[in-house]
């Protein structure tokens, strides 16, 4: 699942979305999604 080595040794970063349950893996844009709202909720955490 994932990228090829190769691939990810090009990258500067990278992050997991921790998956509990049936599922074994998220399209890009649910990815995406759960990357976005936990940055909004922990950017708007600090702020408040």
């Amino acid at each position: 699942w994932g990228f090829e080595p190769e691939v990810l040794a090009l990258a500067d970063k990278t992050v997991a979305v921790p998956i509990y349950g049936a599922a074994e893996s998220l399209n890009l844009a649910t990815a995406a999604s759960v990357c976005l709202y936990s940055s909004a909720f922990a950017q708007n955490a600090t702020t408040s």
